[in-house]
């Protein structure tokens, strides 16, 4: 007389199922490589320098700087505002205004003196 277990049938494939589900889920495969860096996109010709109303504002900005530094007694730092002012003015001295141009010569006379 043979006893039979409930689900005996079931167990070989059962175990199938296990396994080939393992099998599935075992070693993951290698992630593909990135794809390649795409090219860079053309630049445009680099320009003489700023546009004419940045170049305005960059000078204002160095003159104000120059300013404050005086004021602050920082004498080393504001003549270098003062060189990047005069740069500034050599690549086109019509971009500055009169009273700026007198600034940036006062500048300069104390800059001479240090």
């Amino acid at each position: 007389m043979s006893l039979r277990l409930p689900g005996h049938r079931w167990r070989p494939l059962l175990a199938l199922v296990l396994a080939l589900g393992l099998t599935a889920c075992g070693r993951p495969r290698p992630s593909p490589p990135p794809p390649a860096a795409p090219a860079a996109p053309p630049t445009a010709a680099p320009t003489d320098g700023p546009t004419e109303p940045q170049a305005r504002r960059q000078l204002q900005a160095a003159l104000a700087s120059a300013d404050d530094q005086f004021n602050r007694g920082e004498n080393d730092l504001a003549c270098g505002q003062v060189q990047r002012a005069q740069g500034l003015m050599q690549q086109r001295a019509d971009r500055a205004t009169p009273a700026q141009r007198e600034q940036l010569l006062r500048f300069q006379r104390a800059c001479s003196t240090l």
